[in-house]
């Protein structure tokens, strides 16, 4: 009897240990799909967050893509200054040949006029720059941004001198110029012996640089320049 007893405890020790042995199991079985779990959750966030950066990327670049490509038309005549609206179509070749759209719609039906100091006005109306994103790997992703910016438009006939090569004012006598000066170019300024040229204006600007000696030898002229210096 006392035989068969033992067996029978040795039994019930056994199967308690088996059945502790699943429950363990088990319970790290779903510790561990809870962790591979959130591991797949965190890295689909980080890869939908580094689309959207991309893609925000992308829209912000097409904005200015826009204003550049506006601006350019409007200084070439390509559209009135007045345009209502305008398409720019962005394209990023080596972005796995991302294309980005981007309406410039006009904000104002009248320009306002502002002035632009040195006894010049300019015609100033506000534009809004809508770019929206698609992303190219993954169409759920899409990133609108808006942008107002204000097309400045300053009339030329303001300028007593507005030039759209290289300009060149070396006066044999002396000289005065009172108004704005401006290049699209580079400025070469100079006097003969004993000559002045004097710009009294609160503008004088170049695209390019702005020298005192020629153009064509590079030698310095023997007459004074005298540019006005402005305080703000």
């Amino acid at each position: 009897m006392l035989k068969l007893k033992l067996l029978k405890t040795l039994n019930t020790r056994t199967g308690q240990a088996l059945i502790l042995a699943y429950v363990v199991l088990i319970f790290l079985t779903i510790l561990a799909a809870a962790f591979l779990t959130k591991a797949v959750t965190e890295n689909n966030l980080s890869q939908r967050h580094k689309l959207i950066q991309e893609a925000t990327y992308l829209a912000e670049g097409a904005i200015e893509d826009a204003i550049y490509k506006f601006s350019d038309a409007i200084a070439n005549f390509d559209i009135a200054p007045d345009e209502a609206s305008y398409i720019v179509v962005t394209n990023y070749g080596s972005f796995y040949n991302a294309t980005v759209n981007s309406t410039v719609l006009r904000l104002e039906d009248d320009d306002r006029i502002v002035d632009v100091g040195g006894g010049a006005a300019a015609l100033v109306r506000n534009y809004k720059i809508t770019s929206s994103c698609q992303h190219p790997l993954n169409n759920t992703i899409v990133v609108t941004l808006h942008q107002i910016v204000a097309r400045q438009i300053v009339p030329a006939f303001q300028h007593a001198v507005f030039y759209e090569d290289v300009l060149e004012i070396l006066p044999g006598i002396n000289m005065d110029f009172s108004g704005r000066i401006h290049s699209n170019h580079d400025i070469y300024l100079g006097a003969e012996g004993g000559r002045i040229l004097t710009v009294h204006s609160d503008y004088l600007h170049s695209a390019g640089e702005i020298y005192n000696r020629r153009k064509n030898d590079g030698t310095r002229m023997a007459g004074d320049v005298s540019i006005k210096e402005k305080i703000d």
